[in-house]
């Protein structure tokens, strides 16, 4: 019995559809940054209160970024950065302090980099 390629084409028009469908649902599982493309709203609202908490564990200049990776440039971060200065065992300290009370503004903060420029 031959099969005509019009007679294969429909079963595998179906087959490359449910496959391109797998392979785009594991790009986005797998895709770096996906979760903080943009910054979401409620953070972008919070930005005041993170720049205060960073201020009072990390005195000095604070500044807030939008960066995107040259590798990935459509996928988009905020990055905060201060000077840190000190012990460096205190400065660890202060920044796993200013990971967990950023977190608490909102869970979506989690989403922030924070960035320290050590002088010693």
């Amino acid at each position: 019995m031959t099969v005509s390629n019009a007679e294969l084409a429909v079963p595998l028009e179906g087959v490359v559809r449910r496959l391109e469908g797998r392979v785009q649902a594991l790009e986005e599982r797998l895709e770096p940054n996906r979760y903080d493309r943009e910054m979401p709203a409620d953070v972008s609202s919070l930005l005041a209160d993170v720049t205060r908490v960073t201020q009072e564990l990390f005195p000095g200049h604070v500044s807030v970024h939008v960066m995107t990776d040259p590798e990935y440039p459509q996928d988009r971060f905020t990055v905060i950065e201060a000077q840190a200065s000190g012990n460096v065992l205190d400065v660890v300290d202060r920044r796993a302090e200013w990971h967990r009370r950023v977190v608490r503004l909102s869970p979506s903060c989690a989403a922030l980099r924070l960035t320290l420029d050590y002088q010693e």
